[in-house]
Parts: structure tokens; C-alpha cells; sequence
């Protein structure tokens, strides 16, 4: 065999490796999250849960106005987030999505019939044919009630007070409720796989005896839904 064929097969097994290569990159689903707050759930998922899993995209929104007691980027702004950017990536050549809502149940904000309307439209969505896979990941009463459960069951954490207290008490940051970051490396270390996969079992426990939509009372949440769905795509990743 001449040396200029060896090198034309080289060639051709390493274009066929790239190729297989692409191949199981584009079956593996891309994970579009809108959450309304700025930094902590943004964060959680870039900086701790996109380190098992890269293809995850957070969709961000201007920059939250106050009016009064009413912040920006209500339910319904992320459901439009979400929307705009599932039409500019149509011909991206993505197979398989999942659209995410993040967002918290706070009464002083949201009320029941903005969560209830995103819910109706990620279960109308759910029923088209073909679609992309919808969900809505709602924490009550706040993310770091999620994060808490990372740590322990969060039995009486019912305000968002509380759960900010006693989630510092585990990653000993005595800034986090002034900036509401996860940014430190040694804080991101406490966020492990293990860590992670007990939040799932702890939340699926407290969520045995509620409807799959969104939690209405406090010290539930639905995010272990999307997590183990991102967790569920790990383990399509090549070792």
C-alpha cells in the first residue's frame, strides 16, 4: 500500500470519527432556560450544572425595572423569551430541544393565574406533534429553596428569608443574600453530582402528594423535573 494511501485512509477515519462524532452531539437535546432572576438561577445552571452537561443555553431578558412592588420578567415575559428564540433557532439544525421556564411563587409578585397561564402553555405545547418539550420549573417560595435541599430536607423553610439563612449556614457565604451570586469556586464545589442527584430524591419526597404543574404551597419545588431531565442527558454522553 502506497504511503499517499495510507495517509488518504487516515484521512477518511478521522473525517468519519468527526462525523459520528457531530452526529451523537446533535442527538443529545439543548436545554433553553428563562428564569426570572438575574444571577443565582442563571448561575446554578452555567457555572454548576453545565459542567456535567455543556448544552445548555440561558435566554436573558432586559435588565428587571421596579414598579412599586412589581418587578419585571414575569412568567409571561419568559414565556415570550422563550418563544423568540425558539423561531431564530428553527434552522439551526438542533434536533432535539427542551424550552424551560424558571421561576419562583412569590405572592407578592406573581399571582396564581400568571403561573396557571404558562402552565397551560407548556401543556398546549406538549401536545402538538412533534414539538419541543416544554416544561415550567416553579420553586415556593424562591430558587434557594431548591439549592437548600442540596444540603437537607428544608422542613419549615417557608419564606424566602429563611431559606437564604439556612442556605448560608452551608456554604458558610455570608455575602450571598446582598448579591445573590454562586460565583466562588468553593461554593460551586458543594453543588457535586451527589449533592445534586439527593436535591432530586429530597424534592421528588416532598412533591409525592402534589399535582405535577406547579407547587401552590410553600416549601415544594418542580426545578428536580428539569435537573433530572439534564441529568438524563448526561448519561447519553460518551465515555
Amino acid at each position: 500500500m502506497s504511503s499517499a494511501r495510507k495517509t488518504s485512509e487516515k484521512r477518511n477515519d478521522k473525517y468519519d470519527r468527526f462525523k459520528r462524532a457531530k452526529r451523537e452531539m446533535d442527538l443529545r437535546p439543548v436545554f433553553f432556560i428563562a428564569s426570572e432572576g438575574e444571577n443565582t438561577e442563571p448561575d446554578y445552571f452555567e457555572k454548576i450544572l453545565a459542567r456535567l452537561y455543556p448544552n445548555i443555553r440561558i435566554l436573558t431578558l432586559p435588565k428587571k425595572k421596579t414598579i412599586g412592588a412589581i418587578r419585571g420578567n414575569d412568567p409571561k415575559k419568559l414565556k415570550k423569551r422563550i418563544q423568540k428564540e425558539l423561531r431564530e433557532q428553527a434552522y439551526e439544525g438542533i434536533i432535539r430541544r427542551e424550552a424551560w421556564v424558571v421561576v419562583d411563587r412569590d405572592e407578592r409578585t406573581w399571582t396564581t393565574g400568571q403561573l396557571n397561564e404558562v402552565a397551560a402553555w407548556v401543556n398546549a405545547e406538549n401536545k402538538k406533534k412533534n414539538p419541543v418539550i416544554h416544561g415550567m420549573a416553579v420553586s415556593n417560595p424562591c430558587f434557594e429553596f431548591w439549592l437548600l435541599l442540596h444540603f437537607e430536607i428544608g422542613k419549615g423553610a417557608h419564606s424566602s428569608g429563611e431559606c437564604v439563612s439556612r442556605l448560608k449556614k452551608h456554604i458558610r457565604a455570608p455575602d450571598y443574600d446582598r448579591n445573590k451570586k454562586l460565583d466562588d469556586p468553593n461554593v460551586i464545589k458543594l453543588f457535586s453530582e451527589d449533592a445534586i442527584k439527593g436535591a432530586i430524591k429530597r424534592s421528588e419526597m416532598r412533591n409525592s402528594d402534589l399535582v405535577k404543574d406547579w407547587p401552590r404551597e410553600s416549601g415544594h419545588t418542580t426545578v428536580h423535573i428539569l435537573v433530572q431531565r439534564i441529568l438524563n442527558a448526561v448519561a447519553t454522553i460518551p465515555r
